[in-house]
């Protein structure tokens, strides 16, 4: 991910046959809170929904971005 050729954080995900899978999302603090992480996430989102394809993840439960991704829609299915 980069903001006028700095590069300010990175994203991770493989694609399958059904589903996007995000490995990996990160963006440094400084950037952090200026909707950097929800604008790749979107991205991703309409990426897989171009192709039927739904997107999942996995976050530790005191993972702050864990809200960012509540509010994208996404729900807990295990723990």
């Amino acid at each position: 991910i980069e903001i006028s050729g700095e590069s300010v954080g990175m994203v991770k995900y493989i694609t399958h046959a059904d589903k996007i899978f995000v490995m990996q999302l990160q963006i440094l603090p400084r950037y952090q809170g200026q909707g950097l992480g929800r604008t790749v996430m979107e991205y991703i989102i309409e990426l897989a929904s171009t192709d039927s394809k739904h997107v999942e993840l996995h976050v530790l439960k005191a993972n702050p971005a864990k809200q960012l991704y509540e509010r994208l829609g996404f729900v807990v299915y295990g723990e």
